[in-house]
Parts: structure tokens; sequence; C-alpha cells
């Protein structure tokens, strides 16, 4: 049984003793009689989004594995060039927990060499569950699990596997570290200046080839067959035999499959500098859009590019604020202002000079009292009527859309019920198959709130006896203690909204996206963008660089950029939606035909890229002075593809550099949606929306509203420019002429 308190404060300050006091657990009967207390002894929480010493919080990788491992990952330690620092957890199979809610702090899942045949089926659907919810799974395959993978994953996998994988032949190193080689890309690491050899330790310099410790090895490499909707990043050899690299997305999750465990004994060594260039190997690997810096063995400097002089700036603050009602407090203190105003000079002058023009001032006092009678009725009757009607919320809510999936629906909302006691606040429509659940705001540690615990809520968790329970418990419920007061939540919703939009999208020979699509949402769509994965190839088909293409699609409440019920010519949008590099040089008929369309790429070490152009400019405005939630909800919803900010150095100085932080929104993430190959749109409903889940306070509806974002998953064909294994090369034959004797010598 999960669920999800609010997290700010268990026991970051004392330990487990802290947590005894402030997290209670206890077995109950239906009718909430307890019956034993459980122990929480020996649990230390820890806040992944707990600023570190470089970083604004930290991503948790979970590595399940059995044994020990060569995987390198430690060299993520006191790395540079991240946004977060990288924690990583180790995991046996039985471990694995039996609810999606447990992989809410998790960022990604690496599955090396454990049986998944030995998970639970509650263990499995949570994962599943987990991965299509926004999850990333990487699986290195291991040469003794091929069966077992591809019998509980098969269906996901961006790959398909010979029956006969596991008996694949181990490889020569130079075919074996092939991929591997590519992905470390040395000769660029050590021509950028990146990494300064120290001279002093080995005047020879830098090594021309860290791992000729394994030039010796016979190593696991597993073919296969990619899927027709796989991303293929990087293959086994030159000639794009087998993909070594692919990704699919599954939901709004993507998994991505590696043709070798790297991480086992095989690829293990303890020669000097072979930690050089692993960093840059697992960035590929976990799809993380930055450049891991670490100094191995202290052979190497730290690179001086992203340094710890820097600002963190919570692109998720905007989340609190908006959850606020302003215009019922405003009303309030308004009407209490004036009610005081009346009272005085009802009271008091105004009284006073009244019974003296009637020459009754000896009656100032009697009337005095009876006026203050008067105002506390008068103050019992506006206090039940401003205090009574329906519940009223102000939410801020992200809604999922993915063909063949449920539409998921993540809300954070402020909640006023003007009734004193315990309401029961619930989701209806859940699907029974999915985890929907309504729990406490989450404070971070890194806001200015106090974290003293004044009082405790009581959740009460239903756990169903039989698979039938679990079906019939379609309602999901807290019971919360009230006092005509404005309390914060969030919740998440799985279900069949009706919602869903219609057409398709593919890729043409220029790599641009074309196809038509049909909003059928229900809603006008304000402002859009949308954003999809391009992988640059030379004239042979080889892989030159990778970015992410962001067209931005403005608009306003009297011109929405995508109307429902509409036609979004997704192929004509991008063709003429001006560069944000050249929107000052465009002529008035290109500016006519965009209708203010504008294109960008993220793309690393870039200083025209649309992170260096827009968003870290406006985000170094600080936490006021911008204020923009569209720009925030974008980069929540892109935090996975973004780069960090390289530090602008002046003169000798080392530079400063923006880091966007994520306290809030950590759940709003849908990066594996553009790295597993899709087409990402981002929209916002044009103006005030009600809450985009079925959501009562005991059976009433709820008044108010907000702002709601869709981010909806387009699948984007990429058959055209799928790059196909080239031919074996040719066989040349050298005829030896043959000597012939003249016939008239």
């Amino acid at each position: 049984t999960y669920f999800v308190p609010s997290p700010k404060g268990l026991g970051t300050s004392a330990g487990s003793t802290d947590l005894s006091r402030q997290l209670k657990v206890f077995v109950a009967t239906r009718s909430g009689s307890r019956i034993a207390q459980l122990s929480v002894a020996g649990i230390t929480p820890r806040e992944v989004d707990a600023q570190g010493s470089n970083n604004s919080g930290s991503r948790l990788i979970v590595v399940v594995q059995n044994g020990t491992a060569a995987d390198k990952l430690y060299l993520y330690r006191n790395a540079t060039g991240t946004n977060e620092d990288i924690e990583v957890a180790r995991v046996r199979v039985g471990d694995m927990p039996d609810s999606s809610i447990a992989y809410e702090a998790v960022d990604t899942v690496v599955w090396r060499n454990e049986d998944p045949t030995q998970l639970s089926p509650a263990a499995l659907n949570a994962l599943l569950e987990w991965l299509r919810q926004g999850g990333r799974l990487v699986i290195l395959q291991d040469r003794e699990k091929c069966r077992q993978i591809n019998g509980v994953f098969g269906d996901i996998l961006p790959v398909k596997m010979d029956a006969a994988a596991e008996s694949s032949p181990l490889v020569n190193a130079d075919l074996g570290l092939h991929a591997l080689k590519e992905m470390r890309d040395l000769d660029s690491l050590l021509k950028s200046g990146e990494y300064r050899f120290h001279r002093a330790t080995n005047g020879a310099g830098p090594p021309t080839e860290p791992w000729g410790s394994l030039d010796d090895r016979r190593l696991p490499l597993i073919p296969s067959v990619a899927r027709p909707d796989a991303v293929v990043e990087y293959f086994t050899d030159t000639r794009r035999t087998h993909p070594y690299l692919a990704r699919r997305t599954v939901g709004t999750g993507s998994i991505t499959w590696v043709a070798q465990d790297f991480g086992s004994g095989s690829f293990a060594s303890d020669a000097p500098y072979f930690e050089l260039g692993w960093e840059s190997v697992w960035d590929k690997v976990l799809d993380l859009r930055h450049s891991a810096q670490s100094a191995p063995r202290n052979a190497f400097q730290k690179p001086s590019s992203f340094v710890p002089s820097q600002q963190n700036i919570d692109v998720s603050a905007g989340l609190p604020k908006a959850m606020e009602l302003p215009t019922r407090g405003a009303a309030l203190v308004g009407l209490s202002l004036m009610f005081f105003v009346v009272y005085w000079l009802v009271a008091g002058p105004g009284a006073y000079f009244a019974l003296a023009r009637w020459k009754l001032a000896h009656w100032n006092w009697i009337v005095y009292g009876g006026v203050a009678i008067v105002a506390v009725a008068l103050t019992a009757v506006v206090v039940r009527l401003v205090f009574g009607g329906r519940p009223t919320l102000q939410h801020v809510s992200f809604v999922r859309l993915s063909p063949g999936e449920p539409a998921v629906v993540r809300s954070d909302f402020g909640l006023f019920v003007p009734r004193d006691g315990s309401q029961r606040i619930e989701l209806a429509r859940a699907d029974p198959q999915r985890t929907s659940y309504i729990s406490s705001y989450p404070l971070s540690a890194q806001r200015d709130e106090d974290a003293t615990f004044l009082s405790n809520i009581e959740y009460r968790v239903p756990v169903p006896r039989t698979l039938r329970d679990a079906e019939a418990q379609r309602t999901v419920a807290l019971d919360v203690p009230y006092r005509s007061t404005l309390k914060k939540f969030e919740a998440i919703w799985v279900g069949d909204n009706g919602e869903r939009i219609d057409g398709e999208a593919r890729l043409n020979l220029m790599g641009a996206p074309t196809g038509t699509l049909i909003n059928h949402t229900g809603h006008k769509f304000e402002k859009a963008w949308a954003i999809y994965h391009e992988i640059v190839l030379d004239d042979a088909g080889d892989r030159l660089f990778d970015q992410d293409r962001v067209l931005i699609l403005p608009g306003d409440p009297e011109d929405p950029a995508w109307e429902n019920g509409a036609e979004l010519d997704i192929g004509f949008a991008y063709s003429t939606a001006i560069d944000l590099l050249r929107v000052d040089g465009a002529t008035e008929s290109q500016r006519k035909i965009s209708h203010g369309r504008r294109i960008g790429f993220i793309r690393e070490n870039q200083a025209n890229a649309i992170q260096e152009l827009a968003w870290y400019k406006n985000l170094a405005a600080g936490d006021d002075a911008r204020a923009d939630l569209d720009q925030d909800a974008l980069l929540m919803s892109l935090y996975g593809r973004i780069p960090p900010q390289r530090a602008q150095r002046l003169d000798d100085s080392q530079g400063f550099r923006t880091v966007p932080a994520r306290p809030a929104g950590r759940r709003f993430d849908v990066s594996p949606v553009v790295s597993g190959g899709q087409l990402l749109i981002l929209a916002r409903v044009a103006g005030t929306t009600p809450i985009p889940l079925p959501l009562q306070v005991n059976g009433d509806g709820i008044e108010g509203g907000g702002v709601s974002y869709y981010q909806m998953v387009i699948p984007l064909d990429r058959t055209v420019l799928k790059r196909k294994p080239l031919p074996p090369p040719a066989t040349t034959t050298t005829a030896t002429p043959t000597a012939t004797k003249s016939a008239n010598p």
C-alpha cells in the first residue's frame, strides 16, 4: 500500500527518530478502528530536489542488477556540466515496488543482468505504468537474459531479437567497442580543451587510446533488427548492420535498448585513464542532454566551462502562486475593511452627533452597546453568506494525450471549502487498472516556508482484498479536516476523457514534419509549441549531430493558435515559420505569411540555440521579473532536453551561469516523447478553464477555474529517413594477362 505525504521535513534533520514522530502508519479495519502500528524505524528520507553543491537538484537512477557492477556510474559524483546531480541506487529484482507511486522520484530505471521473469505481476504492472506515464527504462542487454527480456518486454522493445540471440558468438574488441567509442568521441573531447592533461603526472600528454586494455578481449554484442517506429541513434558497425542504441516511445515514456551490458566484468579494467569518456557514453544512453565531465583519478583537471558560480532559478515557482484564490481573498479583505469603517462610523461619531442633535447625548453608551449587538448579529449573517455556497478552487493542470492510452491529468490546485469539519475530496471515474490519487501539495525543501509540522492529516488508504475489489474501486478519495480555509493539493487522474487529436505526421526527405492534425479536444488552444528530435546526417548517411526543432505557434484569446475542430497543417507551419536568428532581417511578406510563427532548435554547445537566445536569457531576469507561466510550463515539459548553460567568461574571471531548477515540476517532464522519436505538441487552453478531472467535495461539484496545458503525443513516421545497412565492400579481382606468341615473328 502506497500513499504520498507531503515530503518536506520528513526526517531530514533528525533522521529516523524524527520520522517516527511525524509519520505514523496503522493497520485498521474498514470502519477505521486501528489494529496495529507499523514501524518506520531505519528509514531516513532524502529529498531528490534538495540542491547539491553545483546543481539545482538530483536525478535518481535506479540500477537493477545482480552482483557487482563495472558500469562507471560513479564518475557522475561531483561531475560538472549538468543541471542536476546524478544519484544512483542499486536494487535486486525482488526489491522492485508493486505500485507506480513508488517511482515518483525516479528519473530512469536501468535494467542490467537481472531476470525480469522474477518480477511479481504487481511489480511488473507498476513498472510499465510508470513507464507509460513518462518514465524512462534503459535495458543493457545481458547475453544470458535475451530470452527473458524478450518474454517480458518484447512487445515494447525498440528492436526484435532473434530467438538464438543468447547463443550469438562473442566478437573482437574492434567490433565490440565500435559504438562505445563513437559515443565517447575521444577526439572531440581532447581537442576541445575541456580536459587539460596534467603534464606533471605524465609528460607524454593525453593517452591516444585509454581503452587499450580491452583490445585482446572477446566481448558480447547482441544482434537485432529495429522496429519501424524506433529511433536508432548508434549502430554496431560502420555498415549499420544492427542497432546498438535504439529508443522507442511508450505512452509518454521511452524505452532504450543497448546491444550489450557494458557494466559487466567483460568491460572492467584498472588501466590508467580507462575511466576517460564513460560519462559521455552514459550521457547518451540515459538521454541526458548535458556534457558531464569529471576528473578521473586526478589525471585531468575539471573543465572551466561549467563553474560552480551560478544562480539556480526555480522554473516551477509560479505553480504555488497560480493555486491561490486572489479574487476571493481581496474581496474578503475589502469586505472586512468596509464593515469596520461602517461599524466605526455608526457606533462612534455617527451615533454621537445624531443623539447630540436631538439632545440625547447621554444615551450614547446605550446606543453604542445596541449597535455592537446588532453588528455581532449582522456579522454572523455576513459570515454565513460569504462562507456559504459551493467549494471553490484555483488550479494549474497538465493533460497528457497519447494514442492508445487513457488520458493522464496531473493537477495542482488550491481548494477553498466554506465548511468546518472533515471533508471528503473525491476523484470519480478513474481507470481501475491505473493508479490515481489525491495528496497534500508537496512543499519542496528549496522553498522558504517553515517545515514545522503543526498538524497531521490522516490518510485512509483502502487495501483491496481481491482483484474484484480493486476493479470496483473507481473512486479515489481523501478525507481532510477543514475550517473554512484554503488547502493545496496535487492529484493525478487516469481515465477516458473522450479527447483526442486526429491525423498523422511524417518526416519528408528534408527531415521536416508534414501532415494534417485535427483538434478534437473540445478546447481552443491560445498558444502552442511543436517539438521533434532531428538526427542530421551527411551525404553518406552517417550521423553528424542531433538537435530538437521547436516550432512556436503564438496566439491570443481572440485569435487562438489552434481552434477546436480546426485543422493544423504542421508542414506549412514549419516551412513558413521564421528562424529566431533571422527575425530582424525577415521581409514584410515573410512576416505576413508566418503569422507570427517562429522556429528555433535545442542543441548543445551552440550560442545560437533557442535555450541560449531566449530561455536562459529570460531566466536570468529572476523569478519576480520574468513571471512567465507559459515559458515555465515549456521548460518543465522539456526539462530533460535542455542542455546546461555554459558560463560566459569575462577576461580571467570564472564566469557565471544560470541553472533551471524544478522542485515542484518534476512530474510534468515529457522529454521521453521527443527522444523516442515522436512529435510533441504542448498547448495552453485559451482563458480560464474548469479543472480537467472529475473532482468533487462530499459529492458536490466545485466552482472556480485555472490554467490548463495539454501535452499531446503525435506519432511521427520516420520511414523515409531510416538509415539502411550498407552493402558489404565489393571484392575486386585482378586478371593476369596471358602471354601469346605472335604468328608473324
